[in-house]
């Protein structure tokens, strides 16, 4: 209705404007005229209901129309046109996962749009797949390396959840949690680079991590905990490897999905939805407690938008703040300020790849993610760049510098993660070592 109301008053104002603007334009051409007094004293005066009548009738009709047009095309929506929009189409797609189990499938793995034709398959230094067990990939430490492990989100999730006793603390049964664990193991592109199984196992590893050394888990209730990991597990679910502006450019059917409203996070909180009913993830919680873990794991997946990636940070910091200053009484009390706790660690945890000891690990995470980006240029561009180590070395210094290090910034002053930053501080000096090499 407000929306309604705005767009009839912009009409009206518009309408006002070019009438006015007509009225005055005649007005002034018959003043400058000096044969207007005599003609006006000789002409005849019109029949009442003449053709000049029904023109000036028409003109009129005519120029509200267009009014009506310009503004109905021109103006700006409201400030929460985006929600709205966002929220109907996730409607769409909820009832489209609810009748069609294939949609991820059919959506975005056979479409030919996001197809990554002869673009190489990366070639990992390490031996992919061969392990089961985290306990033989560092797990506990930055060392982490996820990419040895035949399913690496189940593994990893089950380890770190009983680890946290969340399963007896909020009546999840292991079995529900593997199979859901297991789909999502299932339903990242092989393909990419990246955005595939392996990165979510490590952010969701990286969310342990950061919770545990820094002491936001404190805090946190377990439901709230729990909320997180699934959302580690699930932020990239279905990623294609190419960029929402390139799907807005193609017209994909997941950016008409959600209004090019984060598009690909919204697809990968629908997909983890669709899962964790058919695993009966959620089956034992309460319904109360089922909505808050919705919320919070959309929530949490759509803040690692990079688009929104400062503003995000900014009213994170804010709302924690409003609570007080670490070490007081009542600091992150609120739920409000316990769910961009959430939000923040999730957003650091996406990043926390670059925040390596092992070097040749950190290596591995950058050529993956330039591999990606170089596949995406070969489908946007129809070229497929090539960096020397120089040039990678320097993006991936300008990325820690301007993206990851004001992140972790802002989360060391809430939670204090010392060892992180040496680290991090540690690896922008490699990385600027190597690009001048």
């Amino acid at each position: 209705m407000r929306e309604m109301l705005r767009r009839c008053c912009c009409c009206l104002c518009l309408c006002f404007w070019l009438l006015v603007a007509l009225d005055g334009v005649a007005a002034d051409a018959g003043a400058d005229d000096p044969q207007t007094p005599q003609r006006q004293a000789t002409a005849p005066a019109p029949a009442p209901g003449g053709w000049r009548v029904g023109l000036a009738l028409l003109l009129d009709v005519c120029v509200a129309l267009a009014a009506v047009l310009v503004a109905l095309w021109w103006c700006p929506p409201a400030s929460h046109a985006g929600s709205n929009a966002g929220a109907a189409a996730a409607t769409v797609a909820h009832n489209a996962f609810l009748s069609d189990p294939d949609f991820i499938r059919d959506t975005l793995h056979d479409d030919a749009r996001w197809a990554v034709p002869e673009c190489p398959l990366y070639k990992s230094a390490f031996n992919e797949a061969v392990l089961t067990r985290v306990e033989e990939v560092g797990v506990g430490t930055w060392g982490f390396n996820p990419m040895l492990l035949k399913e690496p989100i189940t593994a990893t999730g089950l380890f770190v959840m009983t680890s946290r006793n969340l399963l007896s603390a909020l009546a999840v049964t292991e079995e529900s949690l593997t199979a859901f664990l297991r789909l999502c193991d299932a339903n990242y592109q092989r393909r990419n680079a990246y955005h595939n199984a392996y990165h979510a196992a490590d952010v969701l590893h990286s969310c342990h991590l950061l919770l545990s050394e820094g002491g936001a888990d404190k805090f946190l209730q377990p439901l709230e905990v729990f909320s997180l990991l699934i959302a580690a597990a699930i932020h990239d679910l279905g990623h294609p490897g190419l960029s929402a502006a390139w799907a807005a450019k193609v017209r994909h059917p997941v950016d008409r999905l959600f209004s090019g409203w984060s598009p690909l996070e919204h697809f990968s909180c629908f997909g983890g939805q669709r899962f964790a009913e058919s695993s009966g993830l959620l089956a034992k919680l309460n319904p109360a407690d089922t909505k808050l873990v919705r919320s919070l794991v959309v929530e949490s997946v759509l803040s690692t938008d990079i688009a929104r990636h400062a503003e995000e940070v900014a009213l994170s910091q804010f709302v924690i703040h409003s609570t007080g200053n670490p070490g007081e009484p009542g600091f992150c009390s609120t739920p409000a300020a316990r769910r961009h706790v959430l939000r923040l660690t999730l957003k650091a945890a996406d990043l926390a790849g670059n925040v390596r000891s092992d070097f040749l690990l950190l290596r591995e995470w950058s050529g993956r993610i330039t591999h990606e980006l170089n596949c995406a240029t070969l489908v946007e561009k129809g070229t497929m760049p090539h960096q020397n180590p120089q040039e990678m070395a320097k993006a991936q210094h300008a990325f820690l510098a301007n993206f990851v290090q004001p992140l972790l910034a802002a989360y060391n002053a809430l939670f204090p993660i010392t060892p992180v930053m040496n680290q991090l501080q540690a690896n922008l000096t490699f990385w600027q070592q190597q690009a001048q090499k």
